[in-house]
């Protein structure tokens, strides 16, 4: 039993290029158990890959802790006067640019996306306006955490139907006339990437 352990951890182990240590070959059970993590990680390094599309990229590692609280302040400054709607609408913005190769692939990436540059430059106004980003209250931020929660879920539709941007009502960005108005919530206009 041991002999077979032994022979299936080296056969893994030399297709992933790893090494196994002396302690692996003497103990052939425990470096099976230890390193399948790593070996199932290996293969889907290793699985084929025609099947994804051509934008396909890998699912960033996300710090569950962070991405909660980076999605939950920008649906808190950017949409706390919202409805439910639009507030769910702001996030999952941040959730459609996550997953598109045009954008940061994790959520705090995005939302702080420009924030190297001067003042006003930010993907996001609230990250780089100068103010304190600190919720001052209590019940919006307790809602934001929450629909933020269920986006990050995958627990909550996405009213916009793939809007990577948006703006308010009350203003008039350049940018907008480089893609496609998809439609109102609340007070944001929200757009989609014209087809290619």
């Amino acid at each position: 039993m041991d002999r077979a352990f032994g022979m299936i951890a080296r056969r893994m182990a030399r297709r992933a290029g790893v090494r196994l240590g002396r302690w692996a070959l003497r103990r052939p059970r425990r470096a099976l158990g230890a390193g399948l993590a790593v070996s199932l990680a290996v293969a889907a390094v290793l699985w084929p890959t025609s099947w994804r599309p051509t934008s396909w990229r890998p699912a960033p590692r996300l710090d569950l802790s962070a991405s909660l609280d980076c999605l939950a302040l920008n649906i808190y400054h950017e949409a706390r006067g919202e409805p439910r709607e639009g507030k769910i609408a702001v996030g999952q913005v941040v959730m459609n640019r996550v997953g598109d190769p045009d954008f940061p692939a994790g959520v705090c990436a995005v939302v702080k996306q420009g924030g190297e540059r001067p003042r006003n430059r930010c993907q996001f106004s609230w990250w780089c306006d100068g103010l304190s980003d600190r919720p001052d209250d209590a019940g919006a931020w307790e809602d934001s955490k929450d629909l933020a929660g269920k986006i990050l879920a995958g627990g909550l539709e996405d009213p916009t139907r793939g809007a990577l941007w948006y703006h308010a009502d009350r203003v008039t960005p350049d940018w907008q006339t480089d893609i496609v108005r998809q439609g109102k919530i609340g007070r944001h206009i929200f757009y989609v990437r014209q087809s290619r």
